[in-house]
């Protein structure tokens, strides 16, 4: 059966929580792509996500726009209110 917004927020809580099993969470994403998600499941887990995000302190307006790959030696940022890249190097790697 399709979720409502709430059950499919629910249950992409508690997974973001780590409270299902990894077997209840495989058993439960293979049901939804079986069936095909809906919009509004979709939907309900980005706000699920989106709430459990953390948001970061800090003196810049920056967006990551990739993963690094395992590499976090070298980043690459993007200041929103300047066409310029900046590469930052963090310290101990």
């Amino acid at each position: 059966r399709v979720l409502s917004a709430d059950e499919a927020h629910a249950f992409f809580a508690a997974c973001l929580r780590g409270e299902p099993t990894p077997a209840q969470v495989a058993a439960a994403v293979t049901a939804l792509r079986i069936r095909g998600e809906t919009v509004e499941e979709i939907a309900a887990f980005a706000t699920a996500m989106r709430e459990a995000a953390r948001t970061l302190d800090h003196p810049y307006d920056v967006i990551d726009t990739c993963g690094t790959g395992g590499r976090v030696a070298d980043l690459m940022v993007y200041l929103l209110d300047s066409p310029k890249i900046v590469r930052v190097q963090l310290e101990g790697y």
